[in-house]
Order: structure tokens, then sequence, then C-alpha cells
């Protein structure tokens, strides 16, 4: 039977991990967006003789989408001038700390309603789509 030679791993995040013979092993839940994204980390082998080799191995973690967008501010309100037909109203933003395509997202305006002195005024839904970061001119 052959044992496997000893192997070590170093490098910053490599406590993340546990080398189980030839097999390597995540300690625990790995967040890309909270801890690290690319584990930049050096494979030891060291023989009876004390003999070594080193490999680089380098582990990059794919985004999943588990951060929900996020508004710079928590209320957003606009004044217009009444009998407007056309209105700058104002800009809203968002950002999200996921990455590609799970950085992007929908801006909703769903069924706004809003009474001004006894007139009620209904907007349709709108939906404007947005990369995360980007100011939405609403207006």
């Amino acid at each position: 039977l052959e044992v496997p030679p000893p192997l070590s791993l170093s490098g910053a995040g490599s406590s993340d991990f546990t080398l189980v013979g030839y097999e390597l092993r995540v300690n625990s839940s790995l967040d890309r967006d909270e801890r690290q994204a690319v584990y930049s980390l050096t494979l030891t082998a060291r023989d009876s003789a004390g003999l070594t080799d080193t490999q680089p191995l380098t582990i990059n973690l794919i985004d999943v989408n588990d951060n929900a967008a996020e508004f710079e501010q928590q209320l957003y309100g606009f004044v217009i001038p009444e009998e407007s037909t056309v209105y700058n109203l104002g800009q809203v933003a968002a950002t999200d700390i996921d990455i590609g395509a799970n950085a992007n997202f929908l801006y909703f305006i769903k069924e706004a309603r809003a009474t001004f002195i006894g007139t009620f005024v209904q907007s349709t839904d709108c939906v404007f789509s947005g990369n995360s970061g980007d100011v939405l001119n609403y207006g």
C-alpha cells in the first residue's frame, strides 16, 4: 500500500480548508462577498527524505445571488408643481454587492397613489432596469 506524502497548505485563507489525504475540504461555508473571492494558496508535498515540492493553487469562488439590492436612502421624497405634465421628480439609486448578472436589478413603481388637495392621482406600474450603482432619473 502506497502511503501519500504529507501534504500541507499555506497562504492567506488556508485555514478555511483541510487536507485529508489527497482531498481538499472546505471547513465552513465560504462567502465571496463577505470574506474573499479568490484564494491564492500553496500546496506543499514532503517525502520521507524531507525533500519538498510546491504547487500554486488558486480557488475562485463563483458569485451566487445572495444579497438584495439596497437603496442609498431609506426614504425618497419629491415635490412637483401643480399642473405639471413633464417634470423631473428627482433621482433614486441602489446598489448590490453581488457581481455580474447577480448585481442587476429592476426598479419598480407599483401603483403609486397620492392625494394632493382633494385630487386623486394614480400612475400605472413602471419598471426600470438598472445595474448596481446606476442612478435612476424619474420624471
